[in-house]
């Protein structure tokens, strides 16, 4: 069985082709699909889409509260505060979007 992102991304990609008139239909139509594909390979497990409970976070909190990983706060807070993708907060990110001088001083957070 095929991730559920491997999934979408060759619907999409069927799609496309279906679109583009490349391919005259799709495997991930209902009628044909129905034999290709289970309704639960494309189903998230309760775990991929479960939140994190507050003490879990403030576990992880804690974890990244050390020098070396400091840095990484503020991107897992707006991670947590927004339930955004990792794609969508880092893959638009450009190196000329990242300011190393001066580097903020983060407040410490108490266990």
């Amino acid at each position: 069985m095929l991730p559920l992102s491997e999934l979408s991304k060759l619907r999409r990609l069927f799609n496309v082709a279906v679109s583009k008139g490349w391919l005259v239909s799709s495997p991930f139509t209902k009628e044909v699909s129905k034999e290709l594909i289970q309704e639960g390979d494309e189903t998230p497990s309760a775990m991929s889409i479960r939140e994190l409970s507050d003490d879990e976070a403030q576990r992880v909190m804690t974890a990244l509260n050390t020098p070396e990983r400091r840095h990484t706060m503020p991107l897992f807070i707006a991670a947590l505060d927004t339930g955004a993708r990792k794609s969508s907060l880092v893959d638009y990110l450009k190196w000329k979007d990242i300011k190393f001088d001066p580097v903020p001083e983060l407040p410490s957070i108490e266990s």
